[in-house]
């Protein structure tokens, strides 16, 4: 019995992931972004861009956390700094030598 409800469980899961890649589709945005899971562009080792944060844990000139969905995550560098923030995104800017993901 039990093992039939994990098996319901994990269909709801597959066909909920599929609706929202077709919304995803339509509104011209990344799966993951419509999913609540951070989405990430990095240009180089000078320039990241965050979209889906939900808040700044940590701001210094060598180290920046950010709350990303169930982890946060970690730039190392020097010379850091936040561009530009807004309501779920920020830019970071500066020498990049690291990039963690702490659960």
């Amino acid at each position: 019995m039990r093992k039939a409800q994990g098996e319901q469980e994990k269909q709801k899961e597959k066909g909920g992931m599929r609706g929202l890649a077709k919304i995803a589709n339509v509104l011209q945005l990344p799966a993951a972004v419509v999913a609540g899971v951070a989405h990430m562009q990095v240009n180089g080792n000078h320039e990241a861009v965050l979209e889906g944060c939900g808040g700044i844990v940590e701001y210094t000139d060598e180290t920046v956390r950010v709350k990303t969905g169930k982890c946060i995550t970690k730039f190392s560098g020097k010379n850091l700094e936040i561009k530009c923030i807004q309501i779920d995104s920020l830019m970071i800017q500066g020498f990049i030598t690291a990039i963690e993901f702490q659960f």
